[in-house]
């Protein structure tokens, strides 16, 4: 036997459309219907419950109420089938809503880089690279001063330097021992 899943929306409208059939089935007094559709009644309250999923994004969510527009007015559709005026309007809703998922795929084609982490040679000294990093225009001051950071802290000699090294190279004079 096999298994679905399926979601909160699609539940309510089954049950919502087997109770109508119920109902409907007790008013011409359909035993063996009644039977059947108070079965699948039982079966979808016991239904076990999964689990939740993320919320759709706006976007989803704009083409999920497009699609229920669309079966909507297909409904309306089959009730008067030769009203040409509304048969178009529908076919016309429904190219839109292809075209748009169509443009949606070409979108998604498209890979943005979002994060590039530059790569310096042992070559080029710190200012260097402090100068190519305000030049970027793609990262925030904070990434830049990150990324400066961490060139530097690789650079650095990992046996240390004495006071009178780092003073030397910030440019700092130190007071002679008397």
């Amino acid at each position: 036997m096999k298994f679905f899943s399926i979601d909160e929306d699609t539940m309510n409208a089954l049950v919502e459309l087997i109770s109508d059939a119920y109902v409907e089935a007790c008013n011409i007094q359909d035993k063996g219907s009644v039977q059947f559709y108070a079965y699948l009644l039982g079966e979808l309250e016991n239904a076990k419950y999964v689990g939740d999923s993320t919320p759709l994004s706006k976007d989803e969510e704009i083409r999920m109420k497009k699609i229920e527009r669309y079966l909507r007015m297909l409904q309306k559709g089959l009730q008067d089938p030769k009203n040409e005026e509304n048969n178009n309007k529908r076919r016309k809703f429904a190219r839109d809503i292809l075209n748009d998922e169509n443009k949606k795929k070409k979108e998604d084609d498209i890979v943005e880089v979002t994060r590039i982490t530059p790569y310096f040679s042992e070559n080029m000294s710190l200012p260097k690279i402090e100068k190519m990093l305000q030049n970027m225009t793609n990262l925030s001051n904070y990434e830049k001063y990150e990324i400066y950071q961490a060139e530097k802290d690789r650079r650095v000699d990992t046996t240390g330097q004495s006071l009178d090294e780092i003073c030397k190279e910030i440019g700092i004079k130190r007071p002679s021992k008397k």
